[in-house]
């Protein structure tokens, strides 16, 4: 037996006495017994036994539910912290050989790897106010600006190259505190 998978109104047809019945169905249930009917006639002119069900018009479809992504890994390695009245607020992964720390200014053409201007509305931090080298394995952070860059309680001056360690502070025009972390 041949079944077409729809919901509703079922008209069974078995050979040539079935006709009547298919047509009784279709007065019975008005639109949805035409399309039994249909059905029923094609299965008289092939000669097989079919049930047909009539689609119903209330009842709607429901969709799958969405399929959840898997969680993308969690990023690791060195990485710059931001910091406001002792939270972190920000974190900028060292992933280049070196990461320009400053303040971004369109019309001046600075744009930092890690754009402090946001935390920075005194505007105390240079547009290009130092930058964080990765060489040979190690980390240094190379002060480019007069304007004040401190390494834990180390006043630097522009041009000076300081290795850095997991744990160490740097603080832009003494105000924006940065820490060095690794994220294992």
């Amino acid at each position: 037996m041949l079944a077409i998978p729809q919901v509703g109104v079922v008209a069974s047809v078995a050979g040539p006495g079935a006709e009547a019945g298919a047509e009784a169905g279709a007065g019975a249930v008005g639109g949805a017994g035409a399309v039994a009917v249909a059905v029923a006639e094609a299965a008289l002119v092939s000669g097989t036994e079919t049930t047909a069900v009539a689609p119903n018009p209330m009842i709607v479809p429901v969709p799958a539910p969405p399929v959840a992504a898997p969680e993308p890994p969690k990023p690791v390695g060195p990485c710059l912290v931001v910091y406001q009245n002792r939270a972190p607020v920000f974190r900028h992964f060292v992933v280049n050989d070196e990461t320009l720390i400053g303040r971004a200014d369109p019309i001046a053409g600075s744009f930092p790897d890690l754009d402090v201007a946001k935390f920075d509305p005194d505007r105390v931090a240079s547009r290009k106010h130092a930058f964080v080298y990765r060489q040979e394995g190690k980390h240094v952070l190379h002060a480019l600006s007069d304007g004040g860059t401190q390494l834990n309680q180390e006043l630097l001056k522009g041009g000076d190259r300081r290795e850095i360690k997991e744990g160490d502070v740097i603080v832009l025009g003494a105000k924006i505190a940065l820490k060095f972390e690794v994220v294992r």
